[in-house]
């Protein structure tokens, strides 16, 4: 079973939360779990981070050998478990690094209220101040599709370029609500908010309302309940929206909590220190933005090779009984795992460059990258492993049905098999040749379509006689 092969590569790289140094801040976290949660916090902390890498650009193998294309290393994650699993905690963890961004947005907010009581003291015939470009990053829970194009247009108007935005919801069920209104679907979102010069459009009509076309990153992290979750992608299975997705999940059968003694206070004091530097790689001092950083991840080409290679070899096996569903997963499960190796990789420079220190002299490049490396390897594998787990069935369903779709509406494919039946041919017959084609095996739409048509005449006891012979029905 090709599932369980790369499950056997999970076990053998998930060595790697309690071999290796990781970077400082998810170390920090990473020494207050169990070993058996590590991966899931790990993971988890990924779309927090890419946001404090917001000025960072890095090159996929398969877009720089094609294209030369740039991307963000933007990652969207989705923890599940059963209530009562201890989800909160991924709660508690993100607003450790989530508040040095939330204390920014709220500096903006303060002081859109300001302008806008001043405003509100002054008469009709008075001067009114201005409104600058007010920008968040940290969008709210319950953000509507019209804020989504909203703060993008004001990020494209104040920067001129885009920044990776931040979602966050505990409970991903109170935010589905929105999708009844606002042509909110959360689906789009994260679709069009995947991948740099992707686009989200908003215009309902209404004069007073903000209407444009805007190019938003959101990187994301949504905590719910293996129900909601299937509910959710119920409908997305083969729309692209699923295989950008982090699946992680959570529950008591695979985690025993274990909870550590928690963050002291010096461990709080380097997280601000690292997020404030951080920070100062995406704003500078007088709020524009710093240079774009573009990462060498050439080291990283092979082994993203390999994994593809490897995809190859599973779905060539006998025992591959999904490999559309194998082939539609693995490409973005290697996105997604380059993006995480690369946000990795970016606070190790950040900690080379500032936390340099003797106890951490073992931090040499070399230490780095074959770190870099193994997390790639570990999250292209584990990407790949829970998304095939839940949804292989459900996804494979869908695309043979799809597929089948397709083939029935061909119209090629309808005149070669009335033309590949012999003058005289039985409904055994015709079963045989659309199962050599790939169309349904049902024949009796077929058999009382060419009758109504007026091209075959029926014998009785299941034979047919063609009457005319035409290239197209």
């Amino acid at each position: 079973m090709p599932i369980s092969k790369i499950k056997e590569k999970i076990d053998f790289y998930e060595n790697l939360f309690t071999e290796r140094y990781l970077p400082l801040p998810l170390q920090i976290i990473l020494n207050n779990c169990s070993d058996n949660e590590k991966s899931a916090f790990f993971m988890a902390m990924m779309p927090i981070f890419s946001t404090y890498a917001n000025r960072v650009r890095i090159h996929f193998f398969f877009d720089r050998s094609t294209h030369n294309k740039l991307s963000a290393p933007v990652v969207q994650c989705y923890v599940f478990g059963d209530s009562g699993v201890g989800k909160q905690d991924f709660k508690d963890y993100q607003s450790i690094f989530a508040q040095k961004l939330i204390a920014m947005d709220d500096q903006q907010r303060d002081i859109e209220n300001e302008i806008n009581a001043d405003n509100n003291t002054k008469g009709s015939n008075s001067k009114k101040k201005e409104m600058p470009e007010i920008i968040n990053i940290v969008l709210c829970e319950h953000v509507s599709r019209f804020q989504v194009v909203q703060h993008g247009l004001a990020i494209k108007k104040k920067f001129g370029d885009t920044l990776i935005q931040y979602h966050f919801t505990s409970e991903m069920s109170s935010i589905l609500k929105n999708t009844k209104s606002d042509s909110f679907d959360l689906g789009e979102i994260m679709l069009k908010s995947y991948d740099l010069g992707d686009t989200i459009d908003h215009d309902t009509g209404n004069k007073e309302s903000v209407k444009g076309v805007v190019d938003v990153n959101i990187s994301s992290l949504y905590t719910t309940t293996p129900e909601t979750l299937d509910s959710f992608f119920k409908d997305k299975l083969t729309n692209g929206c699923l295989n950008r997705a982090i699946l992680i999940p959570f529950s008591p059968d695979k985690y025993v909590r274990n909870k550590k003694d928690g963050i002291t206070a010096k461990e709080t004091a380097e997280i601000d220190t690292f997020l404030d530097i951080l920070l100062g790689k995406v704003f500078d001092k007088d709020g524009s933005l710093m240079p774009i950083q573009v990462l060498d991840t050439e080291f990283l080409d092979q082994y993203v090779k390999e994994f593809d290679a490897q995809i190859t070899n599973i779905i060539n096996l006998p025992t591959c009984h999904i490999p559309l569903t194998v082939n539609a997963f693995a490409p973005r499960a290697s996105v997604s795992a380059f993006r995480v190796a690369c946000i990795c990789l970016y606070l190790f420079k950040i900690e080379k460059e500032y936390f340099d220190t003797a106890e951490k002299s073992f931090l040499t490049p070399d230490y780095i990258k074959d770190t870099v490396i193994l997390i790639y390897k570990f999250a292209s594998n584990y990407i790949l492993y829970n998304t095939l787990l839940r949804y292989s069935k459900d996804h494979d369903a869908k695309m043979q049905e799809e597929n089948l779709r397709q083939r029935e509406n061909n119209e090629f494919l309808k005149r070669t098999l009335f033309e590949m039946l012999p003058k005289h041919f039985s409904r055994f017959r015709l079963i045989q040749e659309l199962q050599k084609m790939g169309l349904s095996t049902d024949p009796k739409v077929r058999i009382s379509k060419w009758k109504s048509e007026g091209k075959i005449e029926d014998l009785g006891n299941g034979q047919y006689k063609k009457i005319i012979r035409q290239i197209s029905e």
